[in-house]
């Protein structure tokens, strides 16, 4: 996650393949996630305490490295949104995977900061030119009735990425006997990321498609509330790179833990980010989009706090409710949107608050990093974080309480991307 959700810039024709190129499709385009979003985007706060006492740089620097990386995701959606209407699908994804590699290869091999700038933007703009199609190509590869499970699988690859860099960056460390290993994380996830990226222009295939929209204001303002989901989503950007940037270097500058230990905290958050993704786009048709959303982001900003706590197991259960309420705010706002415009015009509607979203979470990496280096401590990074989550809860406070018994297509929509 993790992130913005993806948004459809298109609707699938159905397309039949036999299994094992449906099979193929999936695993590629989960690998293109992990290359894409879990090594270019979250693989940085892993290294970020190696990386920084390495390089002899300030929280703050490390900050601007975050916010390089987060503005150009930002700048990509925009532009993958527009380039969709155009770009066939497959190739946007296979775009993303080679741009996010050639970031991490850079990141692997300088040690110059301008340099090291270009590897983070690049991440970012791989992130955003692979993620938002990413699901739709998985999914056109099934009929109607199994298009939910394959986005489901991509919804979850983020958080099941995180895991797997985690697990990565252990053994490397292990290894290597140094836990200040850094820099061959990265080289091992680029050498993977061009494997992944010869097995995309293999496997994927073009993908009959129905036209979509650019991202668009007006339509968003048909949605009931749209100021609400807007908002919400506006503060979880914040909140969620605050936490995920530095909460390894928080744990192991203020908490004590070792670079191991705060590792596999941080791999929480991934394990949490998957399971929620799989379970409360669900739980949110049952029960209502209003409490879903509301309940996510409570426990999200809870997690934050609590993780200030310091002590085990206490962080670990945080971290893990952390990153489940992270992946319900977002299943919650998509599919609530979905519920109120066409499928053809989600991406239109979704596009602009995933562009309020991204503005926020560039914000954070540079914010967390001067607040970290003037306080000389973490503490009023994660109460800011928190207040971030709160605020948005109290702004989903706002949504209708009713909701509809009969999914509109647009909700399925959203469903499915989900």
């Amino acid at each position: 996650m993790v992130n913005s959700r993806p948004h459809c810039e298109t609707a699938a024709v159905p397309n039949e393949q036999p299994t094992s190129g449906r099979s193929a499709t999936v695993i590629v385009v989960v690998l293109g996630c992990f290359v894409a979003q879990s090594f270019a985007r979250f693989t940085f706060g892993l290294v970020l305490p190696a990386m920084k006492a390495d390089l002899g740089i300030s929280y703050g620097l490390a900050g601007w490295l975050g916010t390089i990386n987060l503005a150009a995701y930002l700048v990509s959606t925009l532009l993958t949104s527009t380039a969709s209407l155009r770009v066939p699908p497959h190739r946007l994804v296979q775009l993303g995977i080679a741009m996010s590699t050639c970031g991490i290869t850079i990141l692997a091999t300088t040690r110059s900061t301008p340099l090291l700038l270009v590897g983070m933007a690049l991440g970012g703009l791989g992130g955003a030119a692979a993620w938002i199609p990413a699901p739709m190509v998985a999914a056109s590869a099934f009929p109607p009735e199994r298009r939910g499970f394959a986005m489901g699988v991509c919804s979850s690859a983020i958080g099941g990425g995180i895991v797997v860099a985690t697990l990565f960056a252990t053994l490397v460390r292990d290894v290597g006997g140094d836990p200040g290993l850094w820099r061959p994380i990265w080289l091992g996830e680029a050498g993977f990321g061009v494997i992944v990226t010869i097995a995309s222009l293999v496997v994927l295939k073009p993908i009959p498609v129905l036209p979509g929209s650019p991202p668009k204001i007006s339509v968003l303002r048909s949605v009931p509330s749209w100021w609400a989901p807007t908002a919400a989503y506006t503060c979880f950007g914040l909140g969620y790179v605050l936490f995920a940037t530095y909460v390894v270097a928080a744990l192991e500058k203020d908490a004590g833990f070792g670079k191991g230990h705060a590792v596999w905290v941080y791999a929480l958050m991934g394990a949490g980010n998957a399971a929620g993704a799989l379970l409360l786009g669900r739980l949110s048709d049952r029960v209502g989009r209003r409490i879903t959303l509301i309940g996510s982001l409570l426990a999200a900003g809870c997690g934050c706090l609590a993780i200030l706590v310091g002590v085990e197991p206490v962080v670990s259960l945080a971290t893990f409710a952390y990153g489940f309420g992270m992946a319900g705010a977002v299943v919650s706002i998509a599919s609530y949107i979905g519920d109120h415009v066409r499928p053809q015009e989600f991406s239109a509607a979704f596009g602009v608050i995933t562009a309020c979203f991204g503005a926020a979470q560039t914000i954070g990496p540079r914010l967390g990093g001067w607040m970290a280096d003037s306080a000389g401590t973490f503490t009023w990074v994660f109460v800011l974080a928190a207040t971030a989550w709160f605020t948005g809860a109290l702004c989903a406070a706002a949504l209708p309480t009713t909701r509809s018994r009969t999914p509109s297509p647009g909700t399925r929509l959203a469903h499915e991307s989900n």
